[in-house]
């Protein structure tokens, strides 16, 4: 009887780099930590603004009831809306009319008449970009214009604070250069709002908007 030949030993190797199942294995954990970390990163970009309950008229004076907290993505447009981290300015006045589960925003809001909470702001204004008959007690929306690093426009204008009142004009001019010469306009602005018009302003150029009376 012939005897059957033994199989020959296959000696172990130790696995390469270059193996497909190997940098497969590699690539997938690799995908997987970068997720992670785009999870773990956009988590810390959401910021707490107030949010309608149901919708608000013009002129009607809000409430702690009127609002919520929610959680956002709006980046830089976030100095736009109500802060959910500081108070509801209870008793403020809408200035126009703001939808159910819409982000109120700062210039939706207006002090009630006599409110002690306002602040006077000096508002820089180059010529150009503000009525010429402007006089104290009109009332004006405050406009921004972001700039570029080289000094152009970035973006469109934004509303920063509606239906405020002009106390003063000229309250000390800044020349800026032979023939251009900031104008400063004394706004009184509710107390809550002259964080996110003092940023503002830093960001570009104003332009003052006459509100009919």
């Amino acid at each position: 009887m012939t005897a059957l030949p033994s199989p020959q030993a296959r000696r172990l190797t130790r696995p390469r780099w270059t193996e497909p199942r190997l940098l497969l294995g590699v690539v997938l954990v690799l995908v997987a930590v970068a997720l992670g970390a785009r999870v773990f990163a956009g988590a810390e970009s959401y910021q707490r603004v107030w949010m309608t309950t149901r919708a608000l008229d013009a002129g009607e004076p809000l409430t702690q009831a009127d609002v919520t907290p929610v959680r956002v993505r709006l980046f830089a447009a976030v100095s736009a809306y109500l802060d959910a981290n500081r108070p509801v300015p209870v008793g403020y006045l809408l200035t126009r009319t703001v939808g159910t589960h819409e982000l109120l925003p700062f210039a939706a809001l207006r002090p009630a008449a006599g409110d002690p909470t306002s602040r006077l702001v000096a508002v820089p204004v180059t010529p150009g970009h503000l009525p010429g008959g402007l006089a104290s007690g009109d009332r004006v929306d405050v406009w921004v214009t972001p700039h570029a690093a080289t000094g152009g426009p970035a973006g469109a204008p934004r509303l920063v604070v509606a239906d405020v009142s002009v106390v003063d004009r000229d309250g000390g001019g800044q020349t800026l250069g032979v023939s251009e010469t900031l104008t400063d306009v004394v706004v009184s602005v509710p107390a809550f709002q002259v964080a996110a018009l003092i940023a503002a302003i830093q960001t570009g150029s104003v332009d003052l908007v006459v509100v009919p009376q």
